[in-house]
């Protein structure tokens, strides 16, 4: 209703003014309130509400680049992986849930044996995906943050703005499900309710998916014979599971910030242990197997039990996350270091980084054909051996060749791949992702369980099933982000901004002058950094979950040298 009300006042303005300003109202409010020449409709507080919730301005916001160098890959890749765990999922679910009494399928057979499926059998790589990205964009939040007065309460600020823009979309995809049950009707149908929704009416289920910490249920119901579903938006436990990531790893961030050489000293060893944490299932649980050796679980309790110990399980995700810190460290150092490119070392380099991709690529590729050997019909051909290595040393190699992909396109180390992934008429639905994602369950499930008839299954008839799921989720996606994310994103900027610091120091642009790695605070013990990198002009979009860092540079042919002081950047160099 509020965001009817908005939209009707905004159509109002619109009419009164004659013409559509080209910034929105609420953040000229906040970043021009000193400006006594501004319209007075600007500066009046009703307004700026309504324009917070107004489906006109937010609907601008993602056709509109305000910042040249936002990562708009990120955005890309989390698209292309969101809906790839959505075909995943629609394959999966299907031929394997226990519901579906009247089907008819040639897939699910096919789905153990051809090697054509290879896309969607690495499900746990994809969380690794989004992961990564999540973990670059949190270092570079944390060190943007990390240049204010009072440190302390900027990362309570930090954390209470991640909390409210991961939650508030989360609420909104909940009360979906409370108007899913009025959409179809039928016997199938009502046996997605009896075991879907009474986890939507537990207090208890919906407080730990609020507070982000719903995967921990999946410890209770795996280890039981409960048949229900322990969150209400079966997808919320990643979205947990990436909350209690950001909160583990903040303080190795700030162990980076303090002492990069010993901060990344413990972020490599991080990822080396995570390669053991990866098959710790294993090693800990004797009768525990990998999800692509079911045919050896005794019961269907152990698969269950496996699926959530190698799937769902926070300590399998610690590499991955880990890699993305690396990755956003090393983003942050190239975009302070510049050399000659007409000098010898830089064609040396340009040689390096060729190899670089060329190893990348294969890297990247090498998990999707290694997977097929674990579907055939030869079961006794798979080896335990192989398939440790696999959700191991097959995920350590995936991830590092997927870092090394975002580094060299997001440096331009590679202009023809980053030009190709970042499409200007993509970005408005790439912006959509994490909605996306929320909603793409539901509309499956319609699908799937509003079925009068027979259900034929084919590999065909499921991509064409996909793709106009796909359409409807992106338009119910548009209407999460017009109603839940938007107003959240701008309502917790505008006033937890305002709280922490004044406007002119927060966002006036022409007199932030200030040392990316200065210390601005002389008794926080937290910042120690030497000065060694003059940056001017900052401009601030964290619109995008820890958002990009826009920086304006006044770069020196000193930084080409590698600086190993243990309070200095270290400069990492390909």
């Amino acid at each position: 209703m509020i965001v009817l009300i908005a939209t009707v006042y905004e159509f109002y303005w619109l009419s009164f003014h004659g013409t559509l300003i080209l910034e929105s109202r609420a953040d000229q409010f906040v970043y021009d309130i000193s400006d006594p020449n501004q319209n007075r409709s600007l500066s009046n507080s009703i307004g700026n509400f309504f324009s917070i919730w107004s489906a006109i301005d937010n609907t601008k916001r993602l056709f509109t680049i305000s910042n040249p160098s936002r990562l708009m890959l990120f955005d890309t890749f989390r698209l292309i992986i969101v809906l790839l765990i959505g075909l995943t999922n629609l394959f999966y679910h299907i031929p394997l849930t226990e519901i579906l009494h009247n089907i008819s399928l040639s897939v699910p057979y096919e789905l153990f044996t051809s090697n054509k499926y290879f896309f969607i059998r690495v499900p746990t790589f994809l969380n690794d995906g989004l992961l990564i990205i999540g973990g670059a964009l949190l270092v570079r939040s944390i060190f943007k943050h990390i240049v204010h007065r009072n440190d302390s309460t900027s990362y309570l600020i930090y954390f209470i703005r991640r909390w409210i823009r991961l939650t508030f979309p989360l609420f909104g995809s909940i009360v979906f499900f409370f108007l899913l049950p009025s959409t179809g009707y039928g016997p199938l149908w009502f046996r997605l309710i009896e075991l879907l929704m009474p986890s939507c009416h537990s207090s208890t289920i919906l407080l730990s998916s609020f507070l982000h910490f719903s995967n921990w249920n999946f410890v209770r119901t795996n280890y039981s014979n409960d048949e229900a579903f322990v969150v209400c938006n079966p997808d919320t436990w990643f979205i947990s599971i990436t909350f209690q990531l950001n909160l583990i790893f903040f303080i190795i961030i700030l162990f980076m910030y303090q002492s990069p050489k010993r901060g990344l000293r413990a972020l490599i060893l991080i990822i080396i242990v995570s390669v053991l944490l990866s098959i710790s299932p294993r090693l800990l649980f004797p009768n525990t197997r990998t999800f692509y050796e079911l045919h050896r679980q005794p019961s269907l309790w152990d698969t269950r039990r496996s699926f959530y110990l190698y799937h769902q399980n926070i300590f399998q995700y610690f590499g991955s996350f880990s890699v993305g810190l690396l990755l956003g460290y090393a983003i942050i150092v190239n975009e302070n270091v510049t050399e000659d490119p007409k000098s010898n070392n830089h064609q040396r380099r340009q040689k390096k980084i060729l190899l670089y991709n060329l190893l990348a690529f294969i890297g990247f590729l090498l998990p999707f054909v290694f997977v097929n050997q674990f579907f055939t019909t030869d079961i006794d051909s798979i080896k335990e051996l192989a398939a440790l290595l696999f959700v191991s040393i097959g995920r350590f190699i995936f991830s590092i060749a997927f870092a090394w992909i975002l580094y060299v396109c997001v440096t331009r180390k590679s202009p023809f791949l980053n030009s190709l992934l970042t499409p200007r008429s993509i970005q408005p639905v790439a912006r959509l992702s994490y909605s996306l994602f929320l909603v793409q369950p539901l509309v499956h499930y319609h699908r799937m369980y509003s079925h009068k008839e027979t259900y034929v299954m084919t590999f065909r008839g499921t991509i064409e099933n996909f793709l106009c799921d796909t359409i409807i989720s992106i338009a119910l996606a548009y209407c999460l982000y017009l109603l839940f994310e938007a107003p959240a994103n701008r309502l917790s900027t505008m006033l937890l901004s305002r709280s922490n610091h004044s406007v002119e120091e927060f966002l006036n642009t022409n007199t932030r002058n200030r040392n990316y790695w200065k210390d601005y605070t002389q008794n926080d013990s937290l910042q120690k950094t030497k000065p060694i990198l003059n940056v001017t002009n900052n401009m601030i979009d964290d619109e995008n979950d820890g958002g990009p860092l826009n920086m304006s540079r006044s770069r020196t042919s000193t930084m080409n040298k590698e600086i190993c002081d243990e309070n200095g950047i270290i400069s990492i160099r390909f």
